[in-house]
């Protein structure tokens, strides 16, 4: 519905959540119907707003949709990340049996594509290269973690910057970024500058350790929605 607008307010970039392509079972998923996800997908693409789409596999849920999923994004020439379920959102809810991993991923994918893997940079999804011709993201947190050179941090809409989707407290910015917009134009826009530099910075050189170290301490419950991908 607002594509274009958004486009034109200068989003550029944009991450879809779509873990089934089959109507039933996106409804069990996510209690919502799938065909205005699909056609809000299509308007992204007529708007020319750059989007990923974002599949979290559970097993004996919408694990079948990993063939389904690919050969979809191919078809359409969408950018596709699988992503292992990880416990967001699930109030003490996720288990660690539920999780499908990177591994198996591949191995469904293996007999009916060539699969090539791609040097990770700093990005979260390992990229995998499908038959020479067709890239496919894996964000594998849980059994094939990248904390060490993840370089992502987070902006909540409330200002509160967190340093690790999974820390168990943010930095609250939100009084310096009022008073550095306030001071645009002005004389004091250097000094409201650097005082936001000096408290951003130590809180980002003092990133968590990530999921793994952090699992067994986690007492905020995080939300995906709050903090984006």
């Amino acid at each position: 519905k607002y594509a274009q607008q958004l486009k034109d307010a200068g989003l550029d970039d944009l991450n879809i959540s779509l873990d089934s392509l089959d109507p039933i079972q996106f409804k069990e998923l996510t209690k919502k119907k799938l065909e205005p996800v699909l056609e809000g997908i299509q308007a992204a693409k007529d708007a020319g707003l750059p989007f990923k789409i974002n599949c979290v596999l559970m097993k004996d849920k919408n694990d079948d949709q990993i063939l389904p999923m690919v050969k979809w994004s191919i078809a359409n020439h969408f950018p596709l990340r699988f992503i292992e379920f990880m416990p967001l959102d699930g109030d003490a809810l996720w288990s660690n049996r539920d999780v499908v991993s990177e591994a198996e991923i591949l191995q469904a994918l293996q007999p009916y594509y060539s699969v090539q893997v791609i040097e990770q940079q700093h990005e979260p999804a390992r990229q995998y290269l499908l038959n020479d011709s067709y890239t496919l993201g894996i964000i594998s947190t849980i059994t094939h973690s990248f904390c060490h050179q993840c370089d992502r941090i987070r902006l909540t809409a409330q200002g509160e910057l967190y340093n690790c989707l999974f820390a168990q407290q943010g930095l609250n910015i939100k009084p310096q970024l009022q008073a550095l917009l306030r001071a645009h134009n002005s004389t004091d826009h250097v000094l409201h500058s650097q005082q936001l530099k000096d408290q951003v910075m130590p809180y980002i050189w003092h990133k968590a350790k990530g999921f793994h170290a952090l699992q067994h301490q986690q007492t905020r419950k995080i939300s995906m929605h709050m903090l984006g991908g």
